[in-house]
């Protein structure tokens, strides 16, 4: 099955997937130009993917992997006894997933990790901490890379650089892709929203909707207004490429609930506003949501 943005179909759209699949599709597009025969001709040609559409990759290392196979080595230099979720959080979306990894195409040095502010990377603030972690992840690094796999962040960053060496490569997904909507864009990386933006031209062709209070992803650091500032300073680079004045995003909240009575809602906003007291660098504040039934407060 050829599961390419190469030449797609009319049928193909519209395109609802999840990321997994949306970005194995975008590799799958970009080996085409990764075969040194077509570096020289620099034009596509179909490739087919023998692989179940459901079938996931035994190389690419996620939460569960890192957790049964690499967490038992790790531990054996967490000198810091660091919790090995935070551990896993920190790698993926502050050292490797952050926006700044996603400019360089790198992971963060060990000094430019111990520089990100407590907003940036809120779970360790301490130097030791931080300098600890950072041997983890030279040591997670160094195991990977002997078992010869991967993880979504390489992988992302992978395509990122395709698209920077290739033009025509990014040409064609540009092509393909009038509109990007991502659902539950808490869950995402910051890497990940820079490789949606990358294939879209227009701010108002991106829209992205979501509550960081929802967020499920083990590596998920997300807040609105880190996307925010990233969206604008995304198309402020694409206005100035294209001497074309810079739009910036709108956002605006959904504050009616229309699951739960009103009695749930409102101890969820009064526990939401303890989080944001208590550890204001980690959730965007909002306004409290309000139940579109009246109910009872739960008694816990």
């Amino acid at each position: 099955m050829d599961r390419t943005f190469v030449n797609p179909p009319d049928t193909l759209y519209p395109l609802v997937c999840t990321f997994e699949e949306f970005l194995e599709r975008l590799e799958n597009t970009a080996s085409v130009f990764d075969a040194p025969e077509q570096q020289e001709q620099d034009r596509p040609q179909n490739v087919v993917d023998q692989r179940n559409a459901n079938e996931t990759r035994d190389d690419c290392v996620d939460y569960p992997k890192f957790k049964e196979e690499y967490w038992p080595i790790l531990s054996r230099e967490n000198e810091q006894k660091l919790p090995m979720s935070l551990v896993f959080a920190e790698i993926m979306g502050v050292i490797k997933g952050s926006n700044a990894s996603a400019i360089s195409l790198g992971s963060l040095t060990c000094r430019e990790y111990l520089q990100q502010s407590s907003r940036i990377a809120p779970a360790f603030a301490i130097e030791a901490e931080r300098t600890a972690l950072y041997k983890l992840f030279r040591s997670y690094e160094k195991l990977k890379c002997e078992r010869s796999e991967v993880d979504y962040v390489d992988r992302v960053l992978n395509v990122l650089s395709s698209l920077q060496k290739t033009p025509t490569l990014k040409q064609i997904l540009q092509a393909a892709l009038d509109e990007v909507y991502v659902d539950e864009v808490q869950d995402q990386r910051s890497v990940d929203v820079k490789l949606l933006l990358t294939l879209v031209g227009d701010v108002h062709c991106f829209h992205v909707a979501g509550d960081n209070a929802q967020a499920i992803a083990q590596e998920s650091n997300f807040r609105f207004e880190d996307l925010k500032a990233m969206i604008h300073t995304h198309f402020l680079d694409v206005s100035d490429t294209n001497k074309k004045p810079s739009k910036r995003p709108q956002m605006f909240e959904l504050g009616l609930n229309y699951r739960s009575h009103d009695g749930i809602v409102r101890l969820g906003s009064f526990v939401m506003g303890l989080l944001w007291k208590c550890f204001p660098e980690t959730v965007d504040k909002l306004k409290p949501e309000e139940g579109l039934l009246l109910g009872p407060i739960p008694i816990l």
